[in-house]
C-alpha cells in the first residue's frame, strides 16, 4: 500500500537503513516503515505520539521514545518488539 508521507510525517527526522527503508513516527502514535518505492512495510503502535527521531543501528535494531518517556526497540525488519 503506497501511502504519502505528509498525512503521518510530523517535526523528526526520519531514520534510513542500509536497505534505503525509511523510518519515521507519527502523531497517532506509530512508528512506520516505508521502502524505497513508498510502500508501507508495517507499522508499530506505541500508544503515544512519537515525535522523537528514530536510530537505526547497526544490528538493525530502530529505537525511539515516545510522548510518555517510553523508550521502544524494536526489530527493522519485522517491526516486532525485542524482548
Amino acid at each position: 500500500r503506497s501511502r504519502g508521507l505528509g498525512d503521518v510525517y510530523k517535526r523528526q527526522t526520519p531514520a534510513i537503513n542500509d536497505h534505503g527503508v525509511v523510518y519515521f513516527g507519527a502523531d497517532n502514535g506509530r512508528l512506520y516503515a516505508i521502502d524505497s518505492s513508498g510502500n508501507e512495510l508495517w507499522s508499530y503502535d506505541a500508544g503515544s505520539p512519537v515525535r522523537s527521531s528514530p536510530k537505526v543501528t547497526s544490528d538493525g535494531i530502530v529505537r525511539f521514545g515516545d510522548d510518555s518517556g517510553q523508550v521502544h526497540a524494536i526489530y527493522g525488519e519485522t517491526g516486532a518488539p525485542v524482548q
